[in-house]
């Protein structure tokens, strides 16, 4: 049987590379996405534990706001992880494709095919997933900075909001630096 053509098996190669690069930045992804359902969890359970608390609301009757925040993010989150990429053609159908072709080269231009749409599929699935997790964080991010401008609070209250605005500025730059920063970035 004759070798396939060396520019096939480069270009097989590279897609391979990519997509193992795809894998990875979506296990990332997906990682953070729990992490931070895993924190939409927890203020969620802290919210309604000092409800249950008598006499003691730290919100007031006003609680829902923020509650709905983090629930948009939490479920923002859950979307981010869901969903996986792909690693190539599916192999019954590809075998049942390559059994009937003439040469190598023929089998091996159809693989570069698949891989490219692969790639290309895996792509739209990462961006999806990186977008979903950004607007999860920016959601969280936001939540505490709306809830205190929707109070309209007295000037002692200022100070907080202009602090949490920073911190929440930081924090969604330093999420998408962590995207941008290393890793995947087609």
């Amino acid at each position: 049987m004759p070798d396939i053509d060396p520019r096939i098996e480069l270009v097989v190669g590279l897609a391979q590379s990519e997509i193992a690069s795809q894998f990875a930045s979506a296990i990332g992804i997906d990682g953070r996405a729990v992490g931070l359902l895993a924190f939409d969890g927890a203020l969620i359970a802290a919210l309604l534990a000092g409800l249950a608390v008598p006499g003691f609301s730290v919100l007031g009757a006003s609680w829902g706001y923020p509650l709905l925040g983090l629930v948009l993010s939490a479920t923002l989150s859950l979307a981010a992880a869901m969903g996986g990429v792909r690693a190539g053609p599916e192999l019954n159908r590809f075998y049942e494709l390559v059994s009937t072709m003439d040469t190598p080269e023929e089998a091996g231009g159809l693989a570069v095919k698949d891989l490219i749409r692969t790639i290309g599929e895996n792509r739209g699935t990462v961006r999806r997933k990186q977008y979903l997790l950004g607007a999860a964080v920016i959601v969280l991010a936001l939540t505490p900075v709306t809830y205190v401008l929707y109070l309209r609070a007295s000037l002692w209250v200022i100070p907080w909001v202009l602090g949490a605005a920073i911190i929440g500025a930081l924090f969604v730059r330093l999420v998408w630096l962590s995207f941008t920063g290393g890793g995947y970035n087609s």
